[in-house]
């Protein structure tokens, strides 16, 4: 998906990243919105399963996401490509959760999507929120952006605290981005607390952290504070 996005978007295309969690009629809703006819889709069952609702919804062009194997068989070539530099061009949409309706479009142009890396703290980055999460896209584009290691979560995994906490022993980020959720995952786990100790910053996003919970994280030590998306 990541190589698809920044494929997609030297192409000159304005992307928008749909949750596998959205229904088809929620996908639908969206795509009339934006005025979008074209798909590239991912081979998983529940992406297949909501294709195939949105098919019978409205008629979209699809096209499966390459395989990294497909990628290594490709030949460079030179290309000179003439795109639109302009930074207020929208670049990526992506959209709200849906909790209270119908999802809404949230554009960004390529200056705001910009300000992510330029103002991040150019550390190692872990987060298991995935790209079309404006969370989980700002982490991983800072530390791209400052040559350091953006580490991404396998969504074929459960988010369990003995798998987090054995991702974060391998990887051993500078700073962990988060959702509440997986913090009090951490801190209810033995190696929680310390791993998170360990980074230079540990940031939420995507919703409210209760009061509780930042407090204890603050109490033991862990460098903690709020990230506010869209």
């Amino acid at each position: 998906m990541v190589i698809t996005f920044f494929a997609l978007s030297r192409l000159g295309y304005t992307v928008m990243m749909l949750s596998p969690r959205l229904s088809s009629e929620a996908c639908v809703s969206l795509l009339e919105t934006v005025n979008c006819e074209s798909i590239v889709y991912g081979q998983s069952p529940n992406i297949r399963s909501t294709l195939g609702g949105i098919l019978c919804r409205k008629l979209v062009t699809c096209r499966p996401i390459l395989s990294c194997s497909s990628y290594n068989k490709l030949q460079p070539q030179s290309l000179a490509l003439y795109r639109n530099r302009n930074p207020e061009k929208i670049a990526l949409i992506l959209h709200s959760s849906g909790s209270t309706g119908t999802p809404k479009p949230l554009f960004l142009t390529h200056r705001a999507i910009m300000t992510h890396p330029l103002r991040g703290p150019g550390f190692t980055s872990f987060n298991t929120l995935p790209w079309y999460h404006l969370h989980g896209l700002s982490t991983a584009l800072q530390a791209m952006w400052m040559r350091k290691t953006a580490y991404m979560w396998n969504a074929a995994l459960p988010l369990t605290a003995e798998l987090v906490a054995r991702a974060l022993e391998e990887a051993r980020p500078e700073s962990v981005a988060a959702v509440p959720y997986m913090l009090q995952l951490l801190i209810d786990d033995s190696r929680g607390i310390s791993l998170l100790r360990q980074c230079k910053l540990v940031t939420y996003g995507g919703a409210p952290c209760p009061d509780e919970l930042g407090d204890r994280l603050v109490n033991e030590g862990v460098h903690f504070g709020g990230s506010f998306g869209l």
